[in-house]
């Protein structure tokens, strides 16, 4: 994480860092945007500004996921707001894992990357504009990287869009970021790439003005996993096990329990949509879930 805050503009700044944080500043006030993975990363936070002679009135939490609320434990008696959907992740650490699993989870998914220390969440908040401790805010619903994601559009035109998207570099090595709801993130995404903000703030990606490019290779990620699957589906059925190992395979993988879990999260996102698209049917024998195409 950067030693000092560093200027956006006007009275938004942010704490370049694995996770961006967003600082919105109202005199010697101000309201933190997601707090990174663990409590340390939240003290750091915490002691940057009390350097700058900034006192902390609220903190947003872009969605449930570690590495964004991790450091809320560090802001004790600071109001926590997040979404609905969010609120309940944060609360139960537990669920994300679950969520994953689809049942209580093995012990391999009860780790850090998945589970944060529990965070209270104070308040839920809405789209639409609002004001926390005097600072004046637009709430918009980012959701498709996760269901209750939300982006914070400052005053200033700044929009601090969490995992919306995620760095070029990143999309280029990965491949399609975890993502549990395909129709929701091509949405968000292409909503992004048309709007008009002066800057945009991703959690894991270097700020722009112009964002769109990298906006387009996260759009293109998603595209191309959906034609690796139609791709396969083309030449016999497979079952949902069978198409996960493969793509797996493809993106070179590696074979732990956690990127399982992602990755078969991830492809069932996108069978959802392409289904949803009757692009693909589904039918069951012998236990298996079977994929194949309508064509």
């Amino acid at each position: 994480m950067a030693a000092a805050l560093r200027h956006i503009r006007g009275n938004t700044y942010y704490l370049p860092g694995t996770t961006n944080v967003g600082v919105v500043v109202n005199g010697n006030q101000c309201v933190i945007i997601d707090t990174g993975r663990d409590r340390r990363y939240g003290k750091q936070i915490a002691s940057i500004l009390k350097k700058e002679g900034l006192k902390a009135g609220g903190v947003i939490n872009t969605h449930g996921h570690a590495d964004h609320y991790g450091g809320n434990g560090a802001f004790a008696g600071v109001r926590i707001y997040a979404s609905a959907i969010e609120k309940t992740m944060m609360e139960n650490p537990i669920l994300e894992p679950m969520f994953l699993f689809s049942a209580a989870p093995v012990k391999e998914l009860q780790n850090p990357v998945l589970m944060a220390e529990a965070s209270r969440v104070d308040a839920v908040i809405t789209p639409g504009k609002c004001t926390i401790d005097g600072i004046d805010l637009e709430v918009v619903a980012l959701p498709g990287h996760c269901l209750g994601q939300i982006g914070i559009v400052t005053a200033d035109g700044v929009c601090f869009c969490g995992d919306a998207y995620i760095s070029a570099r990143i999309v280029d090595s990965y491949g399609m970021p975890f993502t549990v709801d395909v129709t929701l993130a091509l949405e968000t995404l292409n909503r992004l790439k048309q709007s008009k903000y002066a800057c945009y703030v991703p959690s894991h990606s270097v700020i722009s003005s112009a964002p769109a490019a990298e906006i387009q290779r996260n759009i293109t990620a998603m595209e191309n996993t959906l034609d690796l699957i139609l791709d396969l589906l083309r030449k016999k059925t497979y079952s949902r096990e069978e198409i996960v190992a493969y793509y797996m395979a493809v993106r070179k993988r590696k074979q732990n329990t956690l990127q399982y879990a992602l990755d078969y999260s991830t492809v069932s996102a996108c069978l959802t949509h392409l289904h949803a698209r009757k692009k693909v049917t589904h039918y069951i024998k012998e236990g298996k879930m079977f994929w194949q195409r309508e064509d």
